[in-house]
């Protein structure tokens, strides 16, 4: 599902929607220092690419119909221009695709999901960076490939293990060559 994040902040709900397997195709930031943590954030490969509008007033979001299926807005301060925006994403959306979608995003929140592991923050966004988003996903990597993503090291490697461990998982094991 793509996502036109309106007042997006320093990313922080860009990647609660990537936990729902959102795709952001662009925001809209007015405020510098957030903007820039955005753009460090692509730059680190933990945040795709999307082009950073600077101010919603001038943002034309025709180009985008069609494209966005969800308008996501991080700022409490602009709640009616969210609840706006939210009305308009369901307009855009005909109903065979929010069954679509609908099922996509229940197939995402099922027990496999792997916000059940209750990984720390640094972890558990390490692990999306690699767009692992389910315990089935993680359990295809060896303990070498997880050791390779950035930001995790040996300790987070043991917690993801012990993690595993408590609902009945495993990492890949490594085959010889």
């Amino acid at each position: 599902m793509n996502e036109l994040a309106l007042f997006a902040g320093a990313g922080g709900g860009i990647l609660g929607g990537k936990l729902l397997g959102w795709r952001t195709v662009c925001a809209v930031e007015w405020e510098p220092y957030p903007a820039s943590v955005l753009c460090a954030r692509q730059n680190d490969g933990i945040l795709p690419p999307f082009p950073i509008w600077d101010d919603v007033r001038t943002f034309d979001g025709k180009p985008w119909r069609g494209i966005v299926q969800v308008v996501s807005d991080s700022s409490p301060h602009y709640a009616d221009i969210a609840n706006s925006a939210w009305q308009c994403a369901e307009f855009m959306m005909n109903e065979r695709q929010k069954r679509i979608d609908l099922a996509a995003l229940n197939e995402k929140r099922n027990n496999s999901d792997m916000r059940t592991l209750k990984l720390s923050s640094r972890l558990h966004y390490a692990l999306l960076s690699e767009d692992l988003y389910t315990i089935a996903d993680i359990c295809c990597y060896t303990e070498k490939e997880i050791l390779k993503i950035p930001n995790i090291g040996r300790t987070q490697l043991a917690h993801l293990i012990a993690a595993l461990a408590t609902v009945g998982e495993s990492l890949a094991v490594q085959s010889e060559k």
